[in-house]
């Protein structure tokens, strides 16, 4: 079964969750850092538009998400230790820290990709006790899905990466927001010619990273399953 999120959603954004000790009561209290790839990041992804429309609504957030990762290569790199770090720096316990990989975890570079049933998965769940060991607490995130189209139909070969987070999520009863699902089923609502227009440059064939209104779009999904 999988495990549904929107309630605990909620008590995160409260200061209830389960797995948190006594901590800010309002969302206005909290810090939220966006951890994932370029389709995350500044200026490629969603998280800068989500932080923009945040702003007003928690005390900060900060998008430390890096083009071109994986969730091997983000922690091999020590970007992972910098996420960390922060927490720890910014006295960031009860931060809310949003985790979404799976575009170059697909791909076919050997130094990044990883296998959604093995590694991937004993990654992102060590990001997940990770942050719960500094009493923040995790929200997993599904990929956004790839624009691909087939007969009308998304095919983005996310759907292994997107299904591991689902699992991991129901496992250690952790926060989730399945943007791949979502995402697709938006897609599939579209054609393709409106589609290439949330992409960086409405012309071109870009089937990964989003332009600006892309990453509206994207980013106001996150925001309503986050009920604020």
């Amino acid at each position: 079964m999988q495990w549904r999120t929107i309630s605990r959603l909620g008590m995160a954004l409260a200061g209830l969750s389960a797995c948190a000790q006594a901590g800010p009561s309002t969302p206005e209290q909290r810090d939220i850092i966006l951890v994932g790839d370029s389709t995350v990041s500044s200026t490629t992804g969603w998280g800068d538009a989500f932080c923009q429309s945040m702003v007003a609504k928690v005390k900060s957030c900060a998008n430390l998400a890096r083009a071109g990762r994986s969730s091997r290569s983000f922690r091999k790199e020590g970007s992972w230790k910098s996420v960390l770090q922060k927490i720890k720096d910014d006295g960031a316990s009860h931060a809310l820290v949003l985790i979404q990989f799976g575009h170059n975890d697909a791909g076919k570079d050997e130094k990044r990709r990883t296998d959604p049933d093995v590694d991937f998965t004993d990654i992102i769940s060590e990001y997940v006790d990770d942050v719960r060991s500094l009493n923040a607490e995790p929200i997993l995130i599904t990929p956004v899905a790839r624009r691909i189209y087939v007969d009308g139909k998304i095919r983005d070969g996310l759907e292994p990466y997107a299904g591991a987070v689902r699992r991991i999520a129901a496992a250690k009863r952790t926060s989730l927001i399945d943007l791949h699902t979502m995402s697709v089923v938006a897609l599939e609502k579209m054609s393709p010619a409106e589609a290439r227009g949330l992409g960086p440059n409405g012309t071109q064939p870009d089937i990964n990273h989003l332009g600006p209104k892309g990453a509206r779009y994207f980013a106001d999904m996150v925001i309503r399953q986050l009920r604020l």
